[in-house]
């Protein structure tokens, strides 16, 4: 750096102090000077001021952990309620799917076929007009995978750890609870 080599050849001299303290005011006021805005001469086209974006639109959906029960109903539903609530246009919305749990479950237990059903709802065409993002504060396993998988986008807290997956030998095959 030219400047701090130049400030440093004086600063042992009495007037030296002074010169690099013009010095270094000098490089302060030039920087500024660079992050002022630019005023048009006259005669030039003015800049348009941007207009401000608009937040775009998200929901939090919490997903229960496990899924079992009505779990999966209960999201399809709210995710159809969130997309009609939405206004159409403008820009696509986003639906959050968090996979919390308060009892800190993992998502061991979850039910093939809820976690499927929903699965494959977030990957509909109907579902497609929201972008879907999985976050995952935690680690997540088991079925609970299929439906993070399904959004279009996951976000991995550094806690989260993926798991391995089990041999089928490790898992039942009538209804299975890996």
């Amino acid at each position: 750096m030219v400047l701090s080599s130049t400030v440093g050849r004086f600063v042992g001299r009495p007037s030296g102090r002074l010169l690099a303290g013009l010095a270094l005011s000098t490089a302060g006021l030039l920087l500024l000077a660079a992050d002022e805005p630019r005023v048009p001469a006259a005669g030039q086209d003015q800049p348009q001021a941007q207009a401000p974006r608009a937040a775009t639109p998200a929901v939090l959906l919490r997903v229960p952990l496990p899924l079992v029960g009505t779990a999966d109903t209960q999201i399809i539903g709210a995710t159809k309620h969130a997309l009609e609530k939405m206004e159409a246009g403008g820009e696509r919305p986003i639906l959050v799917l968090d996979f919390d749990s308060p009892l800190k479950h993992t998502g061991v237990g979850s039910d093939f076929e809820r976690a499927l059903k929903l699965a494959r709802h977030l990957s509909s065409r109907e579902a497609s007009a929201a972008k879907t993002v999985a976050f995952i504060p935690q680690a997540l396993k088991g079925h609970a995978v299929l439906v993070a998988m399904a959004c279009e986008e996951i976000i991995m807290a550094p806690a989260a750890a993926r798991s391995p997956p089990k041999s089928r030998s490790a898992c039942s095959t009538s209804r299975s609870k890996c």
